[in-house]
């Protein structure tokens, strides 16, 4: 074996080592970015909220309220269903009570805002969001009422309860 045997295998092995932790560290700052690529692409859903708030309604001319009576109520989502042949207009707004200040059931004598009007096409279901919510609160008992111009028209509120 020729003396300069050993050195040249010596250098080979570290020019080796040397291109393996040059690859080694320039695949690290990859790594990390596929990883935050992943959690990009894959974003963690929102978490539900802990008092959720459900209300169906068969619409009519009288105004029907619901509501736990006494926490605010965050309307996210409104879905109305016509099965007339004809478009309907359905209020969905705050109540107000006459003598039974207790209980989101009474009759309702009146109305204020927070308030909406939806008009729905005959025989179509729209649901109209509230990304940031439609708020009622501040009202003895804390509800929210649907009144409609007659029968033929389902109301579903969905939301939570603070």
């Amino acid at each position: 074996m020729s003396p300069n045997f050993y050195g040249t295998r010596l250098s080979c092995v570290a020019a080796f080592f040397t291109v393996l932790s040059i690859g080694i560290a320039q695949a690290a700052p990859f790594a990390q970015a596929t990883a935050n690529k992943s959690n990009i692409a894959n974003p963690t859903p929102p978490a539900a909220p802990p008092k959720p708030f459900f209300a169906a309604f068969d619409v009519s001319s009288a105004a029907q309220g619901a509501g736990p009576g006494s926490s605010k109520i965050v309307i996210t989502s409104i879905t109305l269903t016509n099965f007339s042949s004809s478009a309907q207009s359905v209020y969905v707004f705050a109540p107000i009570y006459g003598s039974d200040t207790t209980s989101c059931t009474a009759a309702v004598a009146g109305g204020t805002e927070p308030g909406i009007e939806i008009e729905v096409q005959a025989k179509a279901t729209i649901s109209v969001p509230f990304p940031s919510g439609l708020v009622f609160h501040g009202f003895t008992p804390n509800c929210v009422a649907v009144q409609g111009q007659t029968t033929g028209v389902d109301a579903y509120l969905v939301g939570y309860t603070q």
